[in-house]
């Protein structure tokens, strides 16, 4: 049994941890006001009362026991800031009532009962609660007072003449009760909301840390590897400068022109002669009979494997644009298999000198 109510008073749950607490010292709160009151209901029979007057002192400490259970319920079901108002709603109510009946004279110790509501609401239901709960306080006093001058039905009813000093004290004993084991639960619970903030704060610390010096570590990794991409970037952009350059002197080199004398050059081709070479070759030729006094130009195709129709227009292309410009063009290197393969084409290239050989080419051309 005392299992299953350990299990029930901290079966209380709240996302904010504080307010979590917070609700725990207000169970705590309510359950002791539940005990006392019980307690209390039993002070009228020990005291010199009338028994008329200790049933009805009896009653009005009762009722904060349904009271106190209302609010143990919402409090449970997530309501805090209601149950707090309840609760310090129901304890001026009672203490207002019982300061009624019993007067002020004689009731002295009920008015230092009120300082319980009044802490509990500002301790935990914030400011507007501990306004509204001095305000109902202060009313209920001066109703109590008005209704006493005015000796209205009820008021000072249970008023006996006799000293009051014991019940006084007694309820200043008690009341200085409550508040002390409230306080004191408070502050329990307040420093360990404070200790808690100020471990969160040092995880924090070490997470903003340790970010710092992921971000600083990632941050230098990324300008070595910027650095580094750069790096390439630079080199990929030498090697295609010089690659470009490599193109262009290939692309020299695969259509040479080789002055022989003041009147002649030799322009040896080797490879397969396609549209561009083609292009390139006239072009180049044209521009060298252009800059200089040449009259003739030896085309040596002995390294030309294949001579087709696209390479045959070609060099008559050549040819007819060199006489335009005052030049013969000489065909050099002719092989058996490329003059056969030229006689298939019915290709005529007839008004063209062809040679054997380079040799023979310059003998006859001085």
């Amino acid at each position: 049994m005392l299992a299953r109510f350990h299990h029930w008073l901290h079966n209380l749950t709240f996302h904010d941890p504080l307010k979590q607490r917070q609700a725990a010292l207000m169970q705590i709160m309510l359950l002791s006001l539940v005990g006392i009151s019980c307690i209390g209901a039993t002070i009228p029979f020990i005291a010199a009362v009338p028994l008329s007057y200790g049933l009805v002192l009896t009653a009005l400490i009762l009722a904060n026991v349904p009271v106190a259970l209302v609010a143990l319920i919402i409090l449970r079901r997530h309501h805090f800031t209601t149950s707090v108002l309840l609760t310090t709603a129901g304890l001026i109510l009672i203490l207002t009532t019982l300061l009624l009946f019993t007067s002020i004279e004689q009731g002295g110790a009920l008015l230092f009962a009120f300082a319980i509501p009044i802490t509990l609401a500002g301790l935990l239901a914030g400011r507007r609660a501990l306004i509204l709960t001095v305000g109902m306080s202060i009313f209920g006093v001066s109703i109590v007072t008005i209704m006493l001058l005015l000796r209205l039905p009820l008021a000072g009813a249970l008023a006996t003449g006799q000293n009051s000093t014991v019940g006084m004290l007694g309820g200043f004993v008690i009341t200085a009760a409550v508040i002390g084991l409230f306080m004191d639960r408070f502050s329990i619970v307040l420093r360990q909301a404070l200790v808690d903030t100020q471990t969160r704060q040092q995880e924090l610390e070490g997470l903003r840390e340790s970010l710092e010096y992921t971000v600083n570590r990632r941050t230098t990794e990324l300008r070595r590897v910027l650095d580094e991409v750069q790096a390439r970037a630079a080199e990929q952009e030498r090697l295609l400068a010089e690659n470009e350059q490599q193109r262009l002197a290939i692309r020299e080199l695969s259509v040479p022109v080789l002055p022989v004398s003041t009147t002649t050059m030799v322009m040896p081709l080797v490879g397969t002669l396609d549209s561009e070479r083609l292009r390139m070759l006239e072009e180049r030729a044209l521009h060298a009979i252009q800059r200089s006094a040449t009259r003739q130009v030896l085309l040596d195709i002995t390294g030309v494997p294949v001579i087709d129709s696209q390479v045959a227009a070609g060099i008559l292309r050549l040819v007819q644009a060199a006489r335009l410009l005052g030049a013969e063009v000489m065909l050099v290197g002719v092989r058996p298999e490329v003059a056969q393969a030229i006689v298939g084409l019915g290709l005529d290239l007839g008004e063209m000198p062809a040679y054997s050989d380079l040799h023979t080419a310059l003998r006859h051309t001085q």
